[in-house]
């Protein structure tokens, strides 16, 4: 079994599942629950409705949702898709119990996320 640079150093991995906060701007939470659904809020407010949440997946190298390759064969994606927006991609760079780092592919916009206790 090969196991990734990024956290994922066990058998189980560290769920996704859970809120977490924007490590930049605190307002703002994504919830994933464990149904494949996100639900965006900024403050009290939700982001996504009264439309259809958004949902996500994980995904793994040859299920790559990226026009942007990588070299890598452990790399790991976060594709959330959006009703009304489409899809978005990022590299899942670390997810562990405490904190989700992402980057958008094609910007390098990183995203760090902490997991709320």
């Amino acid at each position: 079994m090969v196991f990734s640079f990024f956290c994922f150093s066990s058998e189980v991995q560290p769920s996704i599942v859970g809120v977490w906060i924007n490590e930049k701007d605190p307002k703002l939470t994504w919830e994933f629950n464990a149904s494949g659904q996100l639900i965006e809020k900024y403050g009290e407010e939700f982001q996504a409705l009264p439309r259809t949440p958004s949902t996500y997946q994980i995904l793994d190298y040859s299920q790559s949702c990226s026009k942007y390759s990588t070299d890598s064969s452990d790399q790991k994606y976060l594709k959330i898709t959006d009703p009304e927006l489409g899809s978005f991609c990022y590299y899942l760079e670390t997810l562990s119990d405490e904190v989700l780092v992402i980057m958008k592919a094609g910007t390098g916009k990183m995203l760090i996320f902490n997991r709320q206790n």
